[in-house]
């Protein structure tokens, strides 16, 4: 899997597969339409801020 994706897993039927960032929510596995997925990887690429960063701080200074 690359850098900047997102890597789930389906438990119903063992599918994985990786979605870029920024494409939205992740409900259910494109292969068998199951909503037994997981998220594989941690989180997002190192560097980026979250929302409470924002809303404590405002934008980047």
């Amino acid at each position: 899997m690359a850098e900047g994706e997102r890597e789930f897993r389906c438990f119903a039927c063992g599918y994985e597969w990786a979605v870029p960032y920024g494409t939205g929510r992740v409900l259910m596995c494109p292969k068998c339409g199951s909503f037994r997925i997981k998220r594989m990887n941690p989180g997002p690429p190192p560097g980026r801020r979250g929302w409470r960063w924002r809303m404590r701080w405002g934008t980047k200074r």
